[in-house]
């Protein structure tokens, strides 16, 4: 199957709400690849205290969005707000993970399953 055959998949990753584990990480983030192309990825975090989180999501490719605000939701409005802007800019996406265990995303998840390209949830149920 050739790379423009396959399905063209963004990954947007909560990490504030899911596992920390450098093992995990490397599972999903590979899980994930075999279904198919990843055109963007996306970790969203406060990175100070996690430093070695970071590098080795950097490693994976994610671009890591730093959200140094420690007010309550200020990462997931980021990570909102980047997914509606992959929405409009890159409309060849036909995939879209949100791996968060926050139930915030409830409706933008919905939206997305409606559109036939969201899938969401904690690392055990994906893809």
């Amino acid at each position: 199957m050739t790379l423009e055959a396959k399905t063209q998949m963004a990954i947007f990753w909560d990490v504030e709400n899911v596992s920390d584990e450098s093992s995990t990480h490397k599972a999903m983030t590979e899980k994930i690849r075999q279904s198919g192309h990843v055109v963007k990825a996306y970790a969203f975090a406060d990175w100070d205290p996690r430093r070695h989180m970071a590098e080795e999501l950097y490693t994976l490719g994610y671009d890591l969005i730093h959200i140094p605000d420690s007010r309550d939701n200020a990462s997931d409005y980021k990570m909102a707000s980047y997914i509606l802007d992959h929405l409009m800019h890159y409309p060849e996406t036909t995939r879209y993970f949100m791996i968060t265990g926050d139930g915030d995303f409830k409706l933008l998840a919905g939206s997305l399953k409606e559109r036939g390209t969201g899938k969401c949830g904690p690392p055990r149920s994906l893809p």
